[in-house]
């Protein structure tokens, strides 16, 4: 074998082996996609919209509730919030006190720098005015002394499709201007 025959058979292997390495990288998969995370909303505007709405329908539910209608004010509450909602209800009837009246939601203020994971937490102060409720006692007898507003801190995580409740505090009543 000459030289030139060798170089020949060598470069030919060298083709055919880079062909098929060629072939070979042809047939890989491409890659899956890495997801990327994008916001459950547009805008930090539509997200405390989605949320207000949430919390007024919650309200509403409980004016229902407190008039023996059939909403379930729990269905809007999941956490802490649901969890101090049983309480709450169980510390009224333990008192032997009833609430009676609508409550009616005067502002729904979101928390731009609240807003985590893409929208699903956000935080809100609510200021709701109770001048229409009254607590009674077992006895029927009214209990008085309370401010016609009040101020509640929020949060709201979103939860398969919608916002639910998932934190409820006791906020200054002077945001709500009171």
């Amino acid at each position: 074998m000459t030289f030139a025959t060798t170089s020949l058979r060598a470069a030919g292997a060298l083709t055919a082996g880079l062909l098929t390495l060629g072939m070979l990288a042809a047939c890989t998969p491409e890659p899956n996609p890495t997801p990327t995370k994008t916001a459950l909303f547009a805008s930090d505007e539509e997200a405390f919209a989605a949320a207000e709405k949430t919390y007024r329908a919650y309200n509403d539910a409980e004016n229902d509730h407190r008039r023996g209608g059939d909403d379930d004010p729990q269905d809007y509450l999941i956490g802490s919030a649901l969890e101090g909602y049983i309480d709450g209800q169980r510390a009224l009837q333990e008192a032997g006190l009833s609430l009676e009246g609508d409550i009616a939601v005067l502002s729904f203020e979101g928390d731009p720098a609240s807003i985590e994971r893409h929208g699903k937490r956000v935080m809100a102060t609510v200021c709701l005015d109770i001048s229409h409720t009254t607590t009674h006692s077992s006895s029927d007898v009214e209990i008085a002394d309370r401010p016609p507003v009040i101020a509640q801190q929020i949060e709201m995580t979103w939860v398969h499709d919608s916002y639910l409740i998932s934190k409820e505090l006791d906020a200054e009543n002077e945001l709500c201007g009171g």
